[in-house]
């Protein structure tokens, strides 16, 4: 190691941290597509049901994801280490997503 690695590892900085304005765009682009999500809901039902609305939108997000997902895999070749998951997360987990897709049920049923 270097000597500005060993300190930059000191301060808890990554030589591999990405500048800012990328790490900023990814949230720039949700924030955009959550502001034009009331609109395509709106939309898509003109032509499909409210059920059919909130089921097109999880299944493409699973798509999605699962795509994400596997271009993760094929990219880190090197094992890492899966950090813990406790019953606390899990419950958390399940809460957030109870509450989400409640939120989207009734902002598709109730205009």
């Amino acid at each position: 190691m270097t000597k500005s690695t060993q300190v930059m590892a000191q301060l808890g900085e990554s030589s591999a941290t990405p500048p800012l304005q990328w790490t900023l765009l990814p949230v720039l682009f949700g924030v955009i597509l959550l502001a034009f999500a009331a609109i395509f809901t709106r939309l898509a039902e003109a032509e499909l049901s409210v059920s059919a609305t909130v089921f097109n939108r999880y299944f493409l997000a699973t798509i999605a994801l699962g795509f994400w997902q596997l271009v993760a895999i094929r990219l880190h070749t090197e094992p890492t280490p899966s950090p813990e998951i406790d019953a606390i997360d899990k419950s958390l987990f399940l809460l957030s997503s109870i509450l989400g897709t409640l939120a989207v049920s009734l902002w598709a049923i109730f205009p």
